[in-house]
């Protein structure tokens, strides 16, 4: 339950102006600081659906805080936790800007400062492509997870042809020098290299390894409405999602429902990005 009405966009919007690594594009920073609230308001309603407000949570690669400042309003016991010392100064700014009191921790990329089963939730929004080894990564979610947990992972496409960081085409296709080089030119940032964008498919590999996945993704879509999808991600997902519910109308006759989750794999492969809920696979 909120608890204090914030003008998250107009905070978002200075916020970001000052702290973000892509601030040099104005108009994604713009564009962001509408999405990045719709984006929290989002990720809270869907770990409602799976634990109550009295939950545990982990904010893991909390960054500048935009979503640990929004999922403070729903989940009092919540912290954040970063490998950057710019990225928590940044948090604690716009927390306190917020008036919130959430507790904030570094890390050093291979070992989280908390004991295992600690947590209810832990969420990875848009982190695991900024992560230089995901194996461990992985390992460690699963670690300070309780066995009852769940963990909410996001990340976005390496085959969507404009990348969703710097909004340049065919950035995430190109050898890391050149896309360095690309950012440069573009005016947009200093470099690419550290970005590293998985495939469908070895990201599910990856997750599957430690976790059960449940795949959402196509759900928000198709329930685009309940979860203000459309409004972060335009008029589009709202044509897409129609035509999904329609499609789920022939699922009833055997050969068709085949041919409908074909294509729904299929969709997925190309999709922007993905959002899985795991929950630990037990030994």
């Amino acid at each position: 339950m909120k608890l204090k009405k914030i003008n998250y966009q107009k905070l978002f919007f200075e916020h970001l102006t000052k702290y973000s690594p892509y601030k040099k594009n104005i108009s994604w920073t713009k564009w962001y600081s509408n999405v990045a609230v719709f984006k929290g308001e989002r990720t809270a309603q869907i770990l409602l659906e799976y634990k109550g407000s009295d939950a545990k949570v982990l904010d893991l690669g909390c960054g500048i805080g935009l979503s640990l400042s929004i999922l403070s309003d729903y989940f009092s016991k919540i912290v954040g936790c970063d490998t950057e010392e710019d990225a928590i100064k940044a948090s604690k700014i716009i927390l306190n800007k917020a008036g919130k009191d959430v507790s904030l921790f570094k890390y050093n990329g291979k070992k989280l400062p908390f004991k295992d089963n600690s947590f209810d939730i832990v969420t990875l929004i848009e982190v695991y492509e900024h992560v230089e080894d995901t194996k461990i990564l992985i390992d460690e979610v699963y670690r300070v997870l309780k066995k009852d947990g769940v963990a909410h992972i996001t990340t976005a496409n390496k085959w969507w042809p404009i990348e969703p960081h710097f909004k340049l085409l065919f950035l995430s296709y190109l050898p890391g020098f050149l896309a360095d080089f690309y950012v440069k030119v573009s005016g947009r940032g200093e470099k690419y290299s550290d970005i590293k964008l998985p495939s469908y498919s070895e990201f599910k590999k990856a997750v599957e390894r430690r976790f059960v996945v449940e795949d959402i993704t196509l759900k928000l879509i198709e329930d685009y409405e309940k979860y203000s999808f459309h409004k972060e991600r335009g008029n589009i997902l709202i044509i897409v999602g129609e035509f999904l519910k329609f499609l789920n109308t022939f699922r009833r006759i055997r050969i068709l429902k085949f041919l409908v989750d074909l294509f729904k794999e299929f969709l997925l492969r190309i999709s922007l990005g993905w959002l899985f809920i795991a929950k630990p696979r037990i030994k």
